[in-house]
C-alpha cells in the first residue's frame, strides 16, 4: 500500500511540472515572454475545418486536457500583445475568433456579468465601440470574440451563429508553487493515514 501511495504521489508531481502544451496540435503560436506584464503563456491560433462545430462551448470543451484554454485577456498589456500577435500571424480573411469571455445568462445588460473561463479577475475591458450590445435581442450574445480589420482584434459579444472562424487559445494558468506543495503535503497526509489504517 505504501508503494502504491508513493507511486501516486510521484505521478502527481510529474503531471504538475510537465508542460502539456504539446498535447494539442494548433496553428501559429507565440509566447508572451517580453515586455511589461508578460505572463510567459503560449498563445495559439486555431481555425475550424469544414464540419467542425463552431460553438464557443465546443471550442472550450475541445481544449480540455490539452493544457490550453480559450484566451483570457486581463490587462491592457495582454491586449496589445494579442493584437500584435494576431496582426502578424492571423489569416486576414478569417475575421472573428473566440476568446474565453462568457456572460452570466441572468445579466441585466449586455455589458454586465462577464467573466473569464480561467476564473482570473475581470477588470480590464477592450470592447469595440458600441459593444457589448446583444445585437439579436436580450441575452442573444453571451460569448466573446475578437474581430480583425478596422476593429484591430478588440472584443465583441457574440452568439453561436456560425460566423466564427476559429479561436485563440492560451496555456492555462499553472497553480502557484505553494498550491502544488500544499497538494503534495495533502497526498502525504493521505498516505500517512492509509499507512496507519492498514498496519
Amino acid at each position: 500500500m505504501k508503494k502504491l501511495l508513493w507511486g501516486l504521489f510521484g505521478v502527481f508531481l510529474c503531471l504538475a511540472f510537465i508542460s502539456p502544451a504539446s498535447a494539442l496540435v494548433m496553428g501559429a503560436s507565440g509566447v508572451w515572454a517580453d515586455g511589461i506584464g508578460n505572463n510567459g503563456h503560449e498563445y495559439q491560433i486555431v481555425y475550424f475545418e469544414n464540419g467542425d462545430s463552431k460553438k464557443w462551448e465546443d471550442a472550450q470543451v475541445g481544449l480540455e486536457g490539452s493544457g490550453f484554454t480559450l484566451a483570457a485577456i486581463t490587462t491592457e498589456y495582454e491586449q496589445v500583445f494579442v493584437q500584435e500577435f494576431l496582426n502578424k500571424y492571423a489569416n486576414k480573411t478569417k475575421k472573428d475568433l473566440w476568446i474565453g469571455g462568457l456572460q452570466d445568462p441572468g445579466a441585466d445588460r449586455a455589458d454586465l456579468g462577464w467573466s473569464w473561463v480561467t476564473e482570473e479577475k475581470w477588470g480590464y475591458e477592450s470592447w469595440i465601440e458600441d459593444e457589448a450590445n446583444d445585437y439579436y435581442g436580450d441575452n442573444s450574445e453571451q460569448f466573446m470574440s475578437v474581430r480583425s480589420g478596422n476593429f484591430n482584434w478588440n472584443w465583441n459579444d457574440e452568439g453561436n451563429l456560425g460566423n466564427i472562424s476559429g479561436y485563440l487559445a492560451e496555456t492555462a494558468p499553472v497553480p502557484e508553487p505553494g498550491t502544488i506543495l500544499l497538494m503534495g503535503f495533502g497526498l502525504l497526509g493521505i498516505a500517512a493515514v492509509g499507512r496507519k489504517k492498514f498496519l
